[in-house]
């Protein structure tokens, strides 16, 4: 049986490793560096190869992050930019630029990508919150899925985290959102917003309930059946 001495010898040593771990990470996130294999090609998209440099410093050592992940529906194949799966736990993002996305189609899309049941939560993160707010975006998503990141990254996020999203944050199950508010001298007050959106498994069942009863293969041609019926609005966060 080990003796005393010698487990606390080990636990101090874990607890060592674990702060020269977060040590590293720190100095790989201010230079821009990563010790991540995959981040040679980096992403053509630059929003993406920001998030994915920015993320991979926080997560937990035994976080798998991979990209551009295939997931085949019963409306077509579909790739996610992100996952990262700890054990059976896996969650994908979406990096949005305005350019390429379409807030009804991305929820269509989501829906049947989360019925396939391989992931338990998918996030769309703006563009404008990777350029210019990726540290409140990061701690919001390390309260949402606290297991994905290291224990002592969480602090760390915390701490870099704006005023702003630490004191002015508002969180659910599905939504999370920052407002930020800047007097300035000139009179023109900086007011900005930002919004991400988590979507678990069941979300818009009635679209995937229609895609199954109605037997079409394609997104596009279940987008038209959706839009027969009655229009439904769309919120800034591209939910219905």
């Amino acid at each position: 049986m080990e003796d005393v001495t010698e487990r606390k010898r080990k636990v101090g040593l874990g607890h060592i490793s674990e702060a020269i771990g977060d040590f590293m990470v720190q100095l790989e996130g201010a230079y821009g560096l990563s010790t991540n294999p995959d981040f040679w090609p980096p992403p053509e998209s630059p929003i993406e190869d920001r998030f994915e440099r920015c993320i991979w410093n926080y997560l937990a050592e035994e976080a798998e992050l991979r990209r551009q992940v295939e997931v085949v529906t019963i409306c077509g194949t579909f790739y996610l930019d992100f996952v990262v799966t700890v054990g059976d736990h896996r969650v994908a993002f979406e990096c949005d630029g305005k350019e390429f996305h379409s807030p009804e189609r991305d929820a269509v899309r989501d829906a049947l990508i989360l019925a396939t049941g391989r992931l338990s939560a998918l996030y769309r993160i703006p563009g404008t919150a990777i350029h210019r707010h990726i540290d409140d975006t990061l701690m919001l998503i390390s309260r949402w899925e606290p297991g994905i990141f290291r224990r002592m990254a969480l602090a760390d996020l915390d701490f870099r985290a704006t005023w702003f999203g630490r004191n002015n944050a508002w969180m659910s199950g599905s939504y999370a959102e920052i407002e930020y508010v800047e007097k300035r001298e000139t009179g023109f007050d900086l007011h900005e917003t930002l919004a991400l959106a988590r979507r678990r498994v069941g979300y818009r069942g009635d679209v995937v309930a229609l895609a199954r009863r109605s037997g079409v293969r394609r997104l596009d041609d279940l987008l038209l059946l959706l839009r027969d019926d009655t229009p439904a609005d769309v919120d800034e966060t591209g939910s219905f």
